[in-house]
């Protein structure tokens, strides 16, 4: 799990290789995009996700139902698994795709949780079971960093 608030953790993000380019391009633009909308024109230096909701990278070897989920204010006896998405998205980027999960936690703090398609069936499943997921398959430019997705 990969937690972003602020600048500098993009930027280890990219100094340990953990993400394709793509990916990262896509998770520096939906940053850029908050702090444009939420940053009361501070420099991008000091803005920070800490009092919006995180960006949130989950990888393969995360337990989504577990203790580790408490550390980003979900339940850790249940995880995402007893979440209520307020939205997903998948994006299909040009060698992968990504599922972006938005749960609200108060009318002021939404968490964006990112993980790659096919690394987690059970969430998959989930997914498919519990919400409507929209797609976007190339019609969206994802470039376009003028609006705020929410």
């Amino acid at each position: 799990m990969r937690i972003i608030k602020n600048i500098s953790d993009l930027r280890t993000l990219k100094k340990d290789e953990a993400l394709e380019k793509e990916y990262l391009d896509l998770i520096k633009r939906y940053f850029n995009q908050l702090h444009k909308a939420l940053g009361d024109g501070c420099i991008v230096e000091e803005f920070s996700l800490k009092n919006h909701g995180y960006i949130v990278v989950l990888e393969a070897e995360d337990n989504l139902s577990g203790e580790l989920m408490g550390n980003v204010g979900l339940n850790p006896e249940g995880g995402i698994y007893v979440s209520w998405p307020e939205f997903v998205e998948e994006i299909n980027l040009d060698s992968i795709v990504v599922y972006k999960i938005n749960i609200l936690y108060t009318n002021d703090f939404m968490m964006s949780f990112y993980i790659k398609k096919g690394i987690n069936k059970k969430l998959e499943k989930w997914l498919d079971d519990k919400v409507d997921i929209d797609k976007y398959d190339g019609e969206i430019d994802i470039n376009n960093d003028e609006e705020v997705p929410f």
